[in-house]
This record gives structure tokens, C-alpha cells and sequence, in this order.
């Protein structure tokens, strides 16, 4: 859930998502709960900032 979860929304990214779409995408698609922690929030972002 929560590794995962972060990597399968930086995937998003990838294909071009922003982050918040790609947090959202995941979490209805693989686990509710998945980038739960604020940290995992947090590296989306910064990851999707550097793409």
C-alpha cells in the first residue's frame, strides 16, 4: 500500500498526470488508502516538479 502505492502514482506522472490526479487515479484504482503518509504525498510532487 504505502511504497507501492507511491511508485504506481510517480508511474501516473510518468504518463502524464499531475500529481494530485495521479494520488487520486491510484487510490481508486489500486487502494483507498494507498500515498498515505504526508512524506509520500510530498515525493509525488517533488517528483512530478522534476519531470
Amino acid at each position: 500500500m504505502g511504497r507501492t502505492g507511491t511508485a504506481l502514482a510517480c508511474l501516473a506522472v510518468m504518463d502524464g498526470l499531475p500529481a494530485r490526479a495521479a494520488v487520486a487515479y491510484v487510490r481508486e484504482g489500486y487502494h483507498r488508502r494507498a500515498v498515505e503518509a504526508p512524506w509520500q504525498r510530498r515525493y509525488v510532487e517533488r517528483f512530478a516538479a522534476t519531470g
